[in-house]
């Protein structure tokens, strides 16, 4: 099974304290975007807010996009 941890590139702090809290195992970095930095034409081309808004009865933060 591959392990994946998915984190802002930006977050060396970050990722320097994954690396010791999974000493010993086999994992990968996957790069994440941070929906704070997309232009507002990226965001809609991304991500479906109808779908969205039915499943969580919401809309996304930037966060979480």
């Amino acid at each position: 099974m591959r392990i994946f941890v998915i984190s802002l590139k930006k977050s060396t702090k970050r990722r320097e304290q994954m690396i010791e809290a999974l000493a010993g195992i086999d994992f990968e970095f996957f790069e994440a975007i941070d929906g704070r930095d997309l232009k507002p034409s990226q965001v809609e081309s991304l991500v479906d807010f109808r779908a969205i808004q039915r499943l969580y009865g919401r809309s996304l933060s930037p966060g979480e996009i």
